[in-house]
C-alpha cells in the first residue's frame, strides 16, 4: 500500500472531509474563533483523530487481529463521540488561549 500511496491519499481525505470540518464545527458550536480567521492548530485536530483512532482500531481487531468487540457497537461508539465532545469542550477554548 505505501508505494502506491493509498495510505497517505486515505488519511489526507479523512483529514480534510472529516477532521477538520469536525474541529471547526466544535469551534462554532463553542463559539470560538472561525477556523478560516484562526487555522486549526495541531493540537485541536490531534483530539478528533483521537476519536477517529479510537473508532478505526474497533475495525483493526475485527478484522484484522480477528478479536472479539463489543456486540453493541452503536453504543461504544456514542460513547467514544461522548467522552470526545466533553473533554475538547474543555480543551479546545484552553488551546486556543495558549497560541
Amino acid at each position: 500500500m505505501k508505494s502506491f500511496g493509498i495510505t497517505g491519499r486515505y488519511l489526507d481525505l479523512v483529514r480534510r472531509e472529516i477532521i477538520e470540518p469536525a474541529a471547526a464545527e466544535l469551534r462554532h458550536e463553542l463559539k470560538l474563533p472561525d477556523a478560516k480567521v484562526h487555522p486549526l492548530s495541531e493540537r485541536e485536530t490531534e483530539l478528533l483523530w483521537g476519536l477517529h483512532g479510537r473508532i478505526f482500531y474497533l475495525a483493526i481487531r475485527k478484522i484484522i487481529y480477528e478479536t472479539p468487540i463489543p456486540s453493541d457497537l452503536d453504543s461504544i461508539v456514542r460513547d467514544a463521540v461522548g467522552i470526545c465532545m466533553i473533554g475538547t469542550k474543555t480543551m479546545m477554548p484552553k488551546l486556543l488561549q495558549n497560541d
